[in-house]
């Protein structure tokens, strides 16, 4: 891509939001949730698309060869932890040759959502693997978020989409959507206090309001159509008379 993104205001303020401590607790119910799902995932090359944390998300799979892609630097000298330097809509992989694609918030801070998918589509191999992370627009914290958001900047600069658009967008690509995992219903506050005492909001959450959840995780994976060839069957030619028809029933000599 010809414009530089070094410094992208989307990924920055993710990279503040994140080293907060409402970001921290977040972290941690992301962790548990991605830990869940990339433990019953095999195979053998795995890219993770995306360092929105310092932390390793991606220590508990059992991948051997792991490959960090990120397109920006972090402005306060952290450890990024990223393996490859490049754009999500330009990724520099061959085609099917990725297992597992892990994407935390890649689609909500790109500029382009639907060419990310489409390369990610490009790079996995048939039944391989995306799992992707973002936050539920239409939870309560996304309702504050909007509402508040021009008094107390945070994540300005992201563009969540709600994890049914998601859906259409993987199925629309040929993906056959596995999981569909919501999680943290609590308010993104930074008192640890409060938010180990409003614990029963998650059970609450999870039985009556799924849709009211903070963020969500979808597992998905790449369909393989099966073609049958069908050979051509030769046609045989057919004949405006008959050959036997020509042939005469009974000669007779004619003196």
């Amino acid at each position: 891509m010809s414009r530089d993104r070094r410094h992208c205001p989307r990924t920055a303020d993710l990279w503040r939001w994140y080293d907060q401590r409402s970001g921290q607790l977040y972290l941690a119910s992301e962790k548990a949730e991605i830990d869940a799902a990339l433990t019953n995932l095999f195979g053998y090359h795995l890219l993770q698309i995306g360092c929105p944390v310092d932390s390793d998300l991606i220590d508990v799979s059992r991948i051997g060869h792991r490959v960090r892609m990120d397109d920006s630097t972090k402005p306060h000298g952290g450890n990024r932890l990223a393996g490859l330097f490049a754009h999500a809509e330009e990724i520099p992989i061959r085609t099917d040759c990725i297992d597992l694609v892990l994407m935390p918030h890649s689609l909500e801070i790109s500029e382009d959502p639907h060419r990310v998918l489409r390369e990610v589509d490009r790079i996995l191999v048939p039944e391989g693997h995306a799992v992707l992370l973002g936050f539920n627009p239409w939870s309560l914290w996304g309702l504050a978020y909007y509402v508040f958001r021009r008094w107390r900047p945070g994540l300005t600069g992201i563009r969540p989409s709600t994890p049914g658009r998601i859906v259409d967008w993987l199925r629309l690509l040929g993906f056959d959507v596995l999981v569909v995992r919501r999680f943290h219903y609590r308010p993104l506050w930074g008192h640890a206090g409060l938010m180990r005492r409003l614990r029963w909001i998650e059970w609450l959450g999870e039985r009556c309001l799924p849709f009211l959840s903070c963020g969500y995780l979808i597992v998905a994976r790449k369909k393989v159509t099966a073609m049958t060839p069908i050979s051509r069957q030769r046609q045989r030619r057919r004949r405006f008379i008959p050959s036997e028809a020509a042939k005469p029933a009974h000669w007779r000599h004619i003196p």
